[in-house]
């Protein structure tokens, strides 16, 4: 079921922002969106616990101008996140053309001899196969970027200057995906469209007898155990639509149409789920009605798991991302009738037991330059779809979970765990805040998955932290 995190520090209220997941930073990265009329520049990243601004202060280093509908995608092999255009500015706003890298802590504007020009609601995805993020829609011209510079490319063939196109990336095949889209003024398409960047002829137009009808707005995931992109809504400039769709690189299918089903809908993010091997839809809208129900896709069949109790009010334009490390989705934000929100929900992938642990150790008159070492041990086992725990650490530098160590040892026969700082820097990043604190968490290496339940034995954990004090 849902759950809302309420940090004190956290984003203001917005919609029409971008959210990514940083797989090895661990981290979810968010920025800009729009309240009213009112533009977002502020930067933040979901640490798994809090939110934490990442916004610059120093104003010979600034952050991104303030935009919403920008592209943002994630480059596994440089472990940064790209920011381009958007609708930028506040009265008047403009479509702007900068390109900006993030690294987790600083935002860096990136010069480019020729850049891909202004763009609003264009589709951006990450080839993992060539590490490099395709930039596709609102011009016809398609730009990769490198991790360092844009690459203007020249297809003989591509796509019109669509915007709110679907786009994902197909990992079993190496291609990205696009479907659907529209040019300002003209009717929607239903088209499909395929992207390799190594074809001679560029993007790939397939000639198919049936498919889904011409949308936009529409969510699309890639569900990798299936190999399958996964289609659901959108709107065809005349109502919002309630059919869902496969791709499998050769055949479009129209599944569940006629079993449980979500109602029609645009506006709405779907993501997918690795561990349940699950697409989860959430929200969207039709006409001036939202909704907040939850929706799973296995491969087969639409499941509702909406709960009634707590749970996300209706909403669209939101933003949500599956946090890998701790096996859930994240949603942030969205609006409805010109209203919007600041509220953070998780939902459970799976059931990974755990227990924090926060150590407090004052111990004023000991200086920071005095701390020696700092070293941890437990005794802990953990049954689940894999044995043993993890000992886990919030390091502030960078800001994030760090497992200290693990352990392949039942929950009947608990085993030991043992950590030590290596030198004199990692104690200042293992103390938290002005009281000292120390965060330790413990959790079952595997997950509660089928017919397996996770369980986590705990029989004792200690701190010791070393310390000089300085002569009178």
């Amino acid at each position: 079921t849902w759950s809302q995190r309420s940090p004190p520090t956290r984003p203001s209220a917005r919609y029409q922002h971008r959210m990514l997941y940083a797989r090895q930073r661990k981290q979810i990265v968010l920025f800009g969106g729009v309240e009213g009329f009112v533009n977002r520049s502020d930067s933040w990243a979901w640490t798994g616990t809090t939110w934490i601004n990442t916004t610059p202060n120093n104003p010979d280093d600034p952050p991104p101008d303030v935009r919403r509908n920008h592209a943002m995608a994630y480059n596994a092999a440089t472990n940064e996140t790209l920011l381009y255009a958007g609708a930028i500015g506040n009265f008047p706003v403009f479509l702007g053309g900068d390109t900006w890298l993030f690294n987790g802590y600083r935002w860096r504007l990136v010069q480019n001899p020729s850049p891909p020009g202004g763009r609003n609601n264009a589709a951006m995805a990450y080839d993992t196969a060539r590490a490099r993020s395709v930039l596709f829609g609102s011009a016809t011209s398609t730009y990769e970027h490198s991790g360092s510079s844009w690459i203007l490319r020249f297809p003989v063939t591509f796509p019109p200057a669509y915007a709110s196109p679907a786009m994902t990336y197909d990992v079993a095949r190496g291609v990205a995906v696009l479907f659907g889209g529209r040019v300002p003024g003209d009717p929607p398409s239903d088209r499909t469209w395929e992207w390799n960047g190594v074809n001679a002829t560029g993007w790939r137009a397939r000639a198919l007898a049936r498919s889904p009808s011409a949308r936009f707005d529409a969510a699309v995931a890639f569900d990798v155990a299936r190999g399958r992109s996964v289609l659901f809504g959108g709107n065809d400039a005349t109502k919002t639509l309630d059919d869902t769709w496969e791709w499998d690189g050769t055949t479009w299918r129209e599944v569940a149409a006629n079993g449980p089903r979500p109602p029609a809908r645009q506006g709405h993010t779907m993501v997918y789920d690795p561990t349940r091997e699950r697409v989860v839809m959430f929200g969207g809208q039709t006409g001036i009605d939202g909704f907040r129900d939850t929706w799973e896709w296995n491969g087969a069949s639409w499941r509702d798991i909406t709960l009634d109790g707590e749970a996300p009010e209706a909403r669209f334009d939101h933003a949500m991302a599956f946090e890998t490390q701790f096996d859930r989705s994240i949603l942030f934000g969205g609006g409805l009738a010109g209203n919007a929100d600041n509220e953070t929900w998780m939902l459970p992938g799976s059931v990974r037991p755990g227990v924090l642990v926060a150590f407090s150790w004052p111990a004023a008159e000991a200086p920071d330059d005095g701390i020696q070492s700092i070293a941890v041990t437990a005794g802990a086992g953990g049954d689940s779809s894999a044995p043993g725990v993890r000992l886990l650490g919030w390091t502030t530098r960078p800001g994030r979970w760090q497992t200290l160590a693990t352990n392949q040892d039942a929950g009947n026969a608990p085993g030991g765990l043992t950590y030590t700082t290596s030198n004199d820097v990692e104690p200042s990043h293992l103390l938290f805040s002005r009281d000292r604190q120390i965060f330790l968490l413990l959790s079952t290496n595997g997950i509660d998955r089928g017919s397996t339940t996770a369980r986590l034995t705990l029989d004792y954990i200690g701190a010791t932290v070393s310390y000089r004090l300085d002569s009178p």
